[in-house]
């Protein structure tokens, strides 16, 4: 029985390998005698929907009696179509734009359309997820934690958990506002994660933005509501377990400040964006997610990017740990005005001299 299912197995890697030459050969032919970035489209998505028509027709011959094998092979097939199926929808926008009459709403659908392919070539290539939406950008921030969370529970009874999570902020209006329901959401999340699971954060937060209201000698509204946002790092919070967690005193979260990263080059300033959520599990892998996409540097709103490059996110931590300098407390007893300090010491900020 086991030779049998070999044979059979054999049998199914070099039908699929014909059939992968037959594809591989469509598509350098279709590469060096259609120009038209649609034409090749059309060409490629009809022969690789007719190659696996094919295979899924020749598995069927072969493997009549559907055994697991045949089942599986089926199911893959069946996958493969459904991929597909989308990238011939995709197809048929080419083809309505191939029939329009040439003129201007012509052009400028074909100029949308090269685009389109284009950046995601481009997403593929660079290895990132190109822009989320900000719904998709908090439910991604939410994923890597439940990821981390399911990690660190994994981690029971085998001594100090070796994962952590790490980012960079930069202090904007829109950080640590309790009255937009995802941030405030994502906030109780990463209460969760340092109260519940006690696992240990690192955060770098970057005042280029709001450094001159540290520094103002007037107490005025847009400095109160600044400092309100800055006390859930800083100020001390009560620690009663029946209190809400996002009002709690954090314990495993470690805060440090710095002015800007204008230090770095180019590259690394917009590797950060504007600011990014890291986390790294036990076994050493890391996930990030930019809060901004790098097709879209200058974006005023959050709605970023996961960053699929294991090696640039690596590279990253290591520009993220040459950034720490001063713990935040320290950074402001430096940075702020005496005025700011009163109010502080008023908040019940903890060590502002």
């Amino acid at each position: 029985m086991g030779k049998k299912n070999n044979d059979k197995k054999t049998r199914v890697q070099i039908i699929t390998i014909i059939v992968n030459l037959a594809v591989a050969v469509g598509a350098i032919l279709v590469l060096v005698f259609v120009d038209d970035i649609g034409a090749r489209f059309a060409v490629l998505t009809a022969t690789i929907a007719a190659s696996l028509a094919v295979l899924q027709v020749v598995m069927g011959l072969f493997f009549g009696e559907r055994n697991e094998l045949a089942e599986n092979s089926h199911k893959e097939i069946s996958r493969k179509l459904e991929q597909i199926d989308g990238a011939i929808k995709i197809d048929n926008v080419f083809k309505q734009i191939s029939e329009l009459d040439d003129g201007e709403q012509k052009v400028a659908y074909k100029k949308h359309i090269d685009n389109f392919v284009v950046t995601m070539m481009n997403r593929i290539s660079g290895k990132r997820s190109g822009a989320l939406t900000r719904l998709d950008y908090y439910a991604e921030l939410q994923k890597a934690a439940e990821l981390i969370k399911r990690d660190k529970e994994s981690w029971k009874g085998k001594g100090d958990y070796p994962g952590k999570i790490w980012a960079l902020t930069f202090w904007q209006d829109d950080e640590i506002d309790f009255t937009d329901d995802s941030e405030s959401k994502w906030i109780t999340t990463m209460a969760e994660l340092d109260l519940l699971l006690s696992i240990k954060t690192e955060r770098i937060s970057v005042f280029q933005y709001k450094k001159e209201l540290l520094q103002r000698q007037v107490i005025d509204d847009s400095v109160k509501v600044f400092l309100k946002k800055l006390a859930y790092y800083c100020a001390d919070k009560d620690e009663d377990k029946d209190t809400p967690l996002e009002d709690r005193k954090l314990l495993n979260t470690t805060v440090y400040g710095i002015n800007d990263i204008l230090t770095l080059t180019n590259e690394e300033q917009e590797w950060i964006g504007k600011g990014f959520f890291a986390i790294m599990l036990a076994n050493g892998d890391m996930r990030l997610i930019r809060a901004v996409s790098l097709d879209n540097k200058n974006a005023s709103t959050l709605g970023g990017e996961i960053d699929f490059d294991s090696e640039r996110v690596a590279r990253l931590q290591v520009i993220w740990e040459g950034l720490k300098s001063r713990k935040i407390v320290p950074y402001l007893n430096q940075v702020c005005s005496d005025e700011i300090k009163a109010e502080m010491k008023r908040l019940k900020f903890q060590g502002i001299s």
